[in-house]
């Protein structure tokens, strides 16, 4: 059988059946599987979200929204400060695996 990635991960994991039965898969465009795949299953969560569905339960319904809205306060306290130490890091690491590479220091293409 022969599929592209997208069709791929819509079989094996919305659970739709779009493709056939198979031993063995060609897959077209690969080299952007990883990426993809990993794209269809994870999602996000913020605050602001949290914070959406509570207003859509106060909108929508009769239930209590209240906890949604403590969660969501909850979630911006533990996460304070988070981003700027990803972004150092990110940045460190960048800086240690340049570090030495003649092509980043002629202006070359270097692929991180």
């Amino acid at each position: 059988m022969i599929t592209n990635h997208a069709l791929l991960a819509i079989n094996a994991f919305e659970g739709l059946g779009v493709l056939p039965e198979h031993d063995i898969a060609i897959i077209d465009e690969a080299h952007e599987l990883a990426d993809r795949v990993t794209g269809a299953v994870t999602d996000s969560l913020s605050a602001s979200l949290i914070r959406r569905a509570a207003r859509d339960i106060r909108k929508n319904s009769k239930a209590d929204s209240s906890a949604l809205e403590q969660a969501a306060g909850s979630l911006e306290t533990a996460c304070e400060g988070v981003s700027e130490g990803l972004n150092r890091k990110a940045r460190r690491a960048t800086s240690e695996r340049t570090r030495g590479c003649s092509r980043c220091r002629t202006g070359g293409a270097f692929r991180l």
